[in-house]
């Protein structure tokens, strides 16, 4: 089995960020995958170039296709007004047991915890770049993508489709890959505690802990779904630091992969900043 089999089975292994909505008057979607196929994205006709957030919603559309559950209604439908694009929903599915119309918004997120940020426990889960923050997400999720649904240009585009927005639900799917720092104390309570997946840490500290008898894989953003890659490249210790000082000059931090003598693997960010 090639590494990029597994993208899918690493999609469908992460964990809710949250058992409760983070969000008032929007509940969380409630999927089973129980005994579910993990499919190859040559299975899926995913091209190489697709970018990872993309390639999580074709996973999740072929869950859907797939579900006893539920029926995929429509999927990626954008809202255009006078030729300005004001959003796009996710997918619109219809629940089988009740013939619910729900509105869902899909999130595959990856957050590093910072123990020195400032403000709400939202407000230390913070992007691998620094570019990204969970309360900024959440914001923009509040603000903007679940209200559009009551506004005309959507109400008019979803009856093209013989959707009805007055019987339609809204739902979020936030799943989430938590890394906290090797050391300090991390406290946070509305966030699911068993999303974490690792650490992260800055290249001196990695420099320390890393073992010189391991090897290291540094895969590209898409293919990062993976907990236990197959077949990569795999490099000494020297090499992948050169590989990581090389990323952090363009400011970006990888996610490194650590593979011993057992091959058990684990996977850390390090960070450029």
């Amino acid at each position: 089995m090639k590494s990029k089999e597994l993208n899918s089975k690493g999609f469908f292994d992460t964990q809710p960020i949250s058992s409760e909505s983070l969000l008032t008057g929007i509940s969380c979607f409630n999927w089973q995958l129980d005994d579910f196929p993990v499919m190859s994205d040559e299975e899926l006709n995913i091209s190489e170039r697709l970018m990872q957030g993309k390639r999580a919603e074709r996973y999740f559309s072929e869950w859907l296709k797939r579900s006893e559950a539920y029926e995929l209604m429509a999927e990626n439908i954008q809202i255009i007004d006078d030729k300005q694009t004001l959003g796009e929903f996710d997918f619109i599915v219809k629940r089988l047991q009740d013939g619910q119309l729900i509105h869902v918004e899909l999130v595959h997120k990856y957050y590093l915890f910072d123990p020195e940020a400032k403000g709400t426990e939202f407000e230390h889960w913070i992007g691998p770049n620094r570019g990204d923050q969970l309360d900024f997400k959440l914001d923009k999720l509040r603000s903007h993508q679940f209200p559009l649904l009551q506004t005309q240009p959507a109400r008019k585009r979803l009856a093209e489709l013989g959707l009805n927005v007055d019987e339609m639900a809204q739902q979020l799917l936030f799943l989430a890959n938590l890394f906290v720092p090797t050391e300090g104390q991390v406290a946070f309570e509305k966030v699911n505690q068993n999303g974490v997946e690792g650490t992260w840490m800055r290249l001196v500290e990695w420099q320390e802990k890393a073992d010189s008898d391991d090897l290291f894989s540094i895969p590209e953003k898409k293919d990062w779904f993976s907990r236990n890659l197959a077949t990569t490249e795999w490099y000494p210790k020297k090499i992948a630091q050169q590989k990581i000082k090389e990323l952090h000059e363009r400011k970006r931090s990888p996610l490194v992969y650590a593979k011993n003598e057992f091959g058990e693997q684990r996977r850390d960010f390090i960070v450029w900043w």
